[in-house]
């Protein structure tokens, strides 16, 4: 049985999707991993160098909201670009 053969342009639009959702499934890792690093790095301010009070704790707190907040946003617009991507596949 033969093989269907894709067009020049279809081939390259199908790498480009396809090295495309490589490249941000690899970005999510990434941004979950900074998130994980600035949340070590969160907890060990959080135990060495900061008072008991409470605003320590609220600007601690704060960062930890925020970090969430970033990677919430970053991980869901990576994942919109993956779907769209996989949309262009099909």
């Amino acid at each position: 049985m033969a093989e269907i053969q894709m067009p020049p342009h279809v081939q390259a639009a199908y790498k480009d999707a396809v090295d495309n959702v490589i490249f941000h499934n690899r970005q999510q890792w990434v941004a979950t991993n900074y998130a994980l690093l600035i949340y070590a790095a969160i907890f060990v301010i959080s135990a060495r160098f900061f008072s008991r009070t409470d605003l320590a704790r609220g600007w601690l707190g704060f960062l930890v909201v925020l970090t969430f907040v970033y990677n919430l946003v970053t991980i869901y617009l990576l994942q919109d670009r993956v779907t769209r991507f996989r949309a262009r596949l099909d």
